[in-house]
């Protein structure tokens, strides 16, 4: 199908909205664990964290050069921001 997208909108891609979020593959998926054991099943824009990150090109045709780097920025900033919330 085509789309006419005025100009000036803002786009967003949702696909990872919902990885790991299967309770058959993770458990308590709604918990924010950055420590779980099967991190790797996750998927992400290029397929199959743990294919990606093992630049496996036949499980994960896709690969960004920067995805290590960012996967790692990405935990140690939600770890550190995950830190310093509050129960209360």
């Amino acid at each position: 199908e085509e789309y006419d997208i005025p100009t000036g909108t803002i786009l967003s891609q949702m696909t990872g909205m919902a990885a790991g979020l299967d309770a058959s593959v993770f458990p308590d998926p709604y918990k924010f664990d950055s420590s779980r054991p099967n991190l790797g099943e996750t998927m992400n824009w290029n397929g199959v964290t743990k294919y990606v990150m093992a630049r496996d090109y036949q499980n994960a045709p896709r690969f960004c050069p920067g995805a290590g780097l960012s996967v790692k920025i990405a935990t140690k900033v939600c770890d550190y921001f995950s830190s310093h919330l509050s129960d209360k």
